[in-house]
């Protein structure tokens, strides 16, 4: 038999019943075939229209003739456009049947290799959930993965010229827009696109994924928004660490135990100088102690890269009435990173 029920690839001879059991169709004509809604459009080999009625002299027939492989796939001249196109819903590149006639006709040896259980080239993409604007070289990433391989499934290689394109990223958050690019064309099978962050507002943006036929810093004017990809979101902030506390006096108020989480939004990092102070409420963090006032030093803490760390302890020997009103600083890399909360004297204590 032609068809393969376990690797869903019909191969020569092709017959009509071949065609009929793949597709799982009661019809038998050719023109139903060639236009069944259910033809698997990332399949290298399947109905595409091509002027000519026998194509076994021509090796790239399946490319069609718009060299898309049976795909109609929306190029943008702006990256607002793109941007638009992304908003407006669900991207798609439509799989464009042929429609009979001299111009389209159909052809049974199309379904010759046609692979049922072909899947996008287009295999996923990723971004960074939050980033900086602090440093000079401050940006986000954006990734995608392709398949590149030649097989019964479509390859990024395989549709038009675009493995010579490059992938990029744009960001927005509806005033501030920035974007980039890999350094390197679709060649591979993994890329990722830097977006330079320095200086822009905190805040949300929206993130958008996309090919260009040349690197962001040659000024492209042509984008492809991408088949089954979807916007996302990255959070901007102004500082590397967000610090929580969770402060209380313990029974007899000679002691203060806390319970400090400090999230890193960037790589592996490790933070030093570490202290707790208790103080006078109105003194800065870095002011000469003063009297009544306590210092406790904390090992280095090293923070995991996009993830968080735990850090408790107990201040001791506090004098609860030097004060009228207490302040809980935390304090790591010489005051780079610092939180601190009130704590008042009770009514009644």
């Amino acid at each position: 038999m032609a068809y393969d029920s376990t690797t869903k690839v019909i191969t020569a001879p092709v017959s009509f019943y071949d065609v009929q059991r793949c597709l799982a169709t009661s019809k038998n004509g050719l023109k139903d075939f060639c236009t069944h809604p259910g033809i698997n459009k990332w399949s290298k080999c399947k109905p595409v229209i091509n002027n000519s009625i026998f194509t076994a002299a021509e090796p790239l027939w399946w490319k069609g003739d718009n060299g898309k492989c049976g795909l109609t796939i929306p190029e943008y001249s702006t990256l607002a456009a793109l941007i638009a196109a992304y908003d407006a819903g669900a991207i798609t590149w439509p799989y464009q049947q042929p429609i009979g006639g001299s111009s389209s006709p159909f052809r049974l040896t199309d379904f010759k290799n046609y692979f049922h259980g072909a899947t996008s080239p287009l295999l996923n993409w990723s971004c960074s959930e939050f980033g900086l604007n602090l440093y000079a070289d401050s940006t986000i990433g954006g990734n995608m993965q392709t398949r590149f391989i030649d097989g019964n499934d479509l390859s990024i290689a395989d549709i038009a010229n675009y493995a010579n394109w490059y992938f990029g990223v744009v960001i927005t958050n509806g005033t501030v827009t920035r974007s980039g690019s890999s350094p390197t064309t679709l060649v591979n099978t993994g890329f990722s696109a830097q977006v330079p962050t320095t200086g822009i507002p905190i805040g949300e943006y929206k993130v958008y994924p996309f090919i260009s036929p040349v690197p962001m810093d040659q000024n492209p004017t042509t984008f492809i928004a991408l088949d089954g990809f979807s916007k996302r979101l990255v959070q901007i902030y102004d500082s590397q660490y967000n610090v929580s506390l969770l402060i209380n006096w313990n029974i007899d108020y000679s002691a203060v135990n806390y319970t400090i989480t400090v999230e890193n939004r960037s790589a592996l990092d490790t933070l030093t100088n570490v202290y707790v102070m208790m103080r006078e409420d109105s003194k800065a963090w870095d002011a000469t102690l003063m009297q009544d006032e306590v210092s406790k030093t904390l090992t280095n803490t090293q923070v995991p890269g996009n993830g968080s760390v735990v850090i408790s302890g107990t201040v001791t020997d506090i004098d609860y009435f030097a004060f009228p009103s207490w302040r809980f600083w935390f304090i790591a890399d010489a005051g780079d990173v610092k939180v601190s909360t009130v704590l008042r004297q009770q009514s009644g204590v």
